[in-house]
């Protein structure tokens, strides 16, 4: 029987992050940079949840594009209810 004690702590670290990520776009849609904002988190560590999120099928492209602190325009992320 496996349990939450048997995952490594990274994969539990990613596990958390994703739901913190979820519940921040729930509030709106948002960038990455921005969802870092709101959770007081490097985008280093949001972009590959988000990424993962997306393949997973919770999260989409809104369509939307707004600025990086990069300077280059950002996807928008919503959730997919």
């Amino acid at each position: 029987m496996s349990t939450s004690l048997d995952a490594r702590p990274d994969q539990v670290m990613s596990e958390t992050y994703h739901q913190m990520v979820l519940n921040a776009l729930c509030e709106g849609p948002m960038t990455c940079d921005e969802v870092a904002d709101v959770l007081q988190a490097s985008p280093f560590t949001i972009r590959p949840r988000i990424s993962e999120l997306h393949k997973a099928g919770h999260v989409a492209d809104s369509g939307q594009r707004r600025a990086l602190r990069s300077g280059k325009r950002g996807i928008v992320w919503k959730v997919v209810h």
